[in-house]
């Protein structure tokens, strides 16, 4: 049987980019979501040298790394397990927080077998990295981070079906103009009445716009992936997602529970190569 490292409690360290490039090379992990664009990567060979030299001393003198006797650099147990869960993982997931300040705040989670790890940088030269025992926190985390766990709005407006165009139209009309004007922008569309009242209280209500997206590793080192946008307010949001055709939405409103159950099930389905997702 498998062991969870992370099954009895949450650990957490935060790393500076050297130690966390580092620990990843020591694991031989080539690529790594989140990682990829980080300065450091552009140095030189030698630059990159002295760098990680200096990041070793740094783990060796916080009591996260030592030098066993003959010479090997060893990585504290769970510090190697939180890194190799994001390097190694079967599932990424990647959360973006398109805020009305028109700032953005991300952050990732890998899961490995049993394990799950949240990786984020509360700044630009920094790594946090946290356990989080099992899928039904992750989802609870993921609604938190969004700013989607309060969502307890019952609607009666149904689906609607957009054009890509046409939503980006709407969301830059509501960054200006009222409610009204957005709902008759919606209707000259061929948006319903109702749909279309709802809808536009939501673009033009200042919302957030956030971002889930999955990639999952398949048979034969494929990656099959899919993702989900929320357009919300703190009282109401609408779910988006993309049809068979590209240039086509899918919009419906959405509480928490109805977004909280919709990605338990999407980080748990089963997914293949012949999966319906892109």
């Amino acid at each position: 049987m498998k062991t969870n490292v992370f099954d009895q409690q949450e650990y957490a360290v935060l790393l500076s980019r050297e130690e966390f490039l580092l620990i990843v090379k020591l694991l031989n992990g080539e690529y790594l979501l989140g990682l990829e664009r980080d300065p450091l990567l552009t140095l030189t060979p030698e630059q990159q040298g002295i760098a990680l030299i200096v990041a070793e001393r740094a783990l060796r003198a916080r009591d996260l790394a030592k030098i066993s006797e003959d010479g090997n650099l060893l990585i504290n147990e769970i510090v190697l397990h939180l890194a190799a869960t994001c390097a190694f993982a079967e599932q990424t997931m990647f959360v973006s927080l398109a805020k009305p300040d028109d700032t953005t705040d991300q952050a990732f989670a890998h899961r490995f077998e049993d394990r799950i790890v949240v990786h984020s940088q509360p700044d630009a030269a920094l790594h946090y990295l946290q356990s989080i025992q099992n899928v039904a926190q992750l989802v609870d985390r993921t609604l938190g981070f969004l700013k989607l766990n309060q969502l307890n709005e019952v609607t009666t407006a149904e689906s609607i079906i957009l054009e890509k165009s046409v939503i980006e139209t709407a969301l830059a009309a509501g960054k200006t103009k009222s409610a009204e004007e957005v709902s008759m922008l919606l209707r000259d569309y061929g948006v319903e009445s109702a749909n279309a009242i709802q809808l536009a209280n939501v673009v033009a209500g200042q919302p957030s716009i956030s971002t889930l997206y999955i990639a999952q590793l398949v048979e034969n080192e494929k990656v099959v992936s899919y993702d989900y946008t929320v357009i919300a307010t703190t009282a109401a949001a609408w779910l988006m997602t993309a049809t068979t055709d590209q240039q086509q939405f899918r919009l419906q409103p959405a509480n928490t529970q109805q977004l909280r159950s919709l990605w338990l099930e999407a980080f748990e389905r089963k997914i293949s190569l012949e999966s319906e997702y892109r």
